[in-house]
């Protein structure tokens, strides 16, 4: 998988490409070299499933991360018609504080951050 920036992860709209970053990165998918924009999970491969689009996919997020070596810290507020959502332990660090328009693409764009910044992907 290419490697992104924090600006890249940023920058990109809510859809197929941010949503199979988030399976592979948070989820613990791999890349599908034979199909273009899917994932696989062992012997499976399907299309990754819309994290940035979907509110119940991206509380999925929610609870892998709640679940693993990042801390379980978690926050998605709303204010002034924008998301924020934060990973991480508290006192927050200003640079997991994200501001998107949808609150599944602030989960998700925040979730791939928080392992980006952690280290890696879920083994």
């Amino acid at each position: 998988m290419t490697q992104y920036t924090r600006e890249q992860i940023l920058s990109m709209p809510a859809g197929s490409e941010l949503d199979e970053i988030a399976g592979v990165i948070v989820m613990g998918a791999k890349v599908n070299t034979h199909r273009n924009g899917w994932i696989k999970y062992g012997d499976l491969s399907t299309y990754p499933k819309r994290y940035s689009e979907d509110i119940s996919a991206a509380f999925e997020l929610v609870d892998k991360l709640s679940r693993g070596r990042i801390d379980n810290s978690f926050v998605l507020e709303f204010h002034y018609e924008r998301y924020y959502a934060r990973f991480g332990e508290v006192p927050f660090r200003p640079y997991r504080h994200e501001i998107f328009i949808t609150a599944p693409e602030a989960i998700t764009k925040a979730a791939i951050l928080a392992m980006m910044e952690s280290g890696g992907t879920e083994e």
